[in-house]
């Protein structure tokens, strides 16, 4: 910003409009699951194992990751998934009912 003093003289003001890279708040990626039947599944959390075994019928869990997770379901159809608050599709594409599913934050 430039400004003129009460001399005639410009004075030059920088003003700060870098962000602080450590500052800046990137929001998680949220998955939930209920589960419709038995199911058995492995989540990976940002290429992690956050989970492996079966949710039982009438459960809901939930899981946050920085950027992607994988999914390994044994049954799609007894589960329902929501990442990032919108249902996901798991059914379609499973061969005998088994599917895998990666869910990252451009979807």
């Amino acid at each position: 910003m430039v400004a003129q003093n009460n001399k005639g003289a410009i004075n030059i003001i920088e003003e700060n409009t870098d962000t602080d890279a450590s500052s800046v708040i990137v929001p998680k990626q949220k998955l939930v699951i209920e589960a419709v039947s038995n199911v058995w599944i492995k989540i990976y959390s940002d290429n992690k194992i956050v989970f492996e075994g079966t949710i039982s019928s009438g459960s809901k869990k939930s899981w946050e990751a920085d950027k992607i997770f994988i999914l390994k379901i044994g049954y799609a159809p007894g589960i329902k998934v929501f990442f990032n608050d919108k249902q996901v599709d798991v059914v379609s594409n499973a061969k005998q009912d088994v599917n895998t599913i990666i869910l990252d934050k451009q979807q």
